[in-house]
């Protein structure tokens, strides 16, 4: 292609990513088709948000049901609809986690108030992603053969070289780290990651959204609202004002 068609085509793909809230702000169709060192973490920026948006977005209670699952007796539901992803993945990670102790009251290796409070951190040392791996592998696997083997490790290194490769048996493929990326606790790869393992096997209980009685009236009117919050997600993320990393209305524009 001439300089101008790639011109036009990078200018297209740049408002397209704009509009479904990846836009970057200050990345020029000219710096990506010359690929200046001043525009390569821009670049850089625009590939993780379109991933970022790729892996997270179906992480909403509204389009996995199973995510009621994790409710606490006397939760409110809505509650969880309110979560951003994030939330949601960290809820899910400390929810295995409590599910792992409950049901191994005999081990001594993991303490019984062990929780994460974060997502890349608190996963360096690779435990956190042992316990998820074991608790969401289809059982009878090889996975959970695996998962227990890096339970058993008392090296982080050789805990998180198994739980990926327990990842990789429980068919985890729209996200790959290695070892390093966890050790050292890079945070975009990890939450990621940690997505990606959401998205393959939560290891939740297929169930129902619970819900108050309802007119159909009302249950179009929720329809409605979801799709008018995500529509005024995208407008305010095009806006070239930083905002691209919104996810929810309630939780981000508190």
């Amino acid at each position: 292609l001439g300089r101008e068609d790639m011109l036009q085509n990078q200018s297209l793909c740049l408002n397209a990513a704009t509009a479904i809230g990846c836009g970057v702000p200050g990345l020029t169709p000219q710096q990506m088709v010359d690929a200046p060192p001043s525009g390569q973490q821009r670049a850089l920026q625009l590939v993780w948000n379109m991933v970022r948006s790729a892996l997270l977005n179906p992480i909403q209670a509204s389009k996995n049901p199973e995510i009621h699952g994790m409710l606490l007796a006397g939760e409110d539901p809505a509650s969880l609809a309110r979560y951003r992803p994030e939330k949601v993945l960290q809820r899910w990670v400390n929810h295995h986690i409590r599910g792992y102790l409950e049901a191994s009251p005999e081990q001594a290796s993991v303490p019984r108030t062990f929780r994460v409070t974060n997502l890349h951190a608190d996963l360096a040392d690779g435990l956190a992603l042992s316990i998820v791996l074991h608790q969401v592998a289809p059982r009878r696997s090889a996975a959970v053969g695996v998962s227990e083997a890096a339970l058993a490790s008392s090296s982080a290194d050789e805990r998180v070289r198994l739980a990926i490769e327990a990842a990789e048996l429980c068919g985890v493929e729209m996200f790959e780290v290695d070892a390093a990326d966890v050790l050292e606790a890079r945070p975009r790869m990890l939450l990621a990651f940690v997505a990606a393992i959401f998205r393959t096997c939560p290891g939740l209980d297929a169930q129902a959204e619970p819900e108050a009685p309802a007119s159909k009236r009302g249950r179009r009117g929720n329809r409605s609202q979801e799709r008018e919050e995500a529509a005024l997600r995208m407008w305010m993320a095009s806006l070239g004002l930083g905002l691209e990393s919104l996810s929810s209305l309630y939780e981000d524009c508190r």
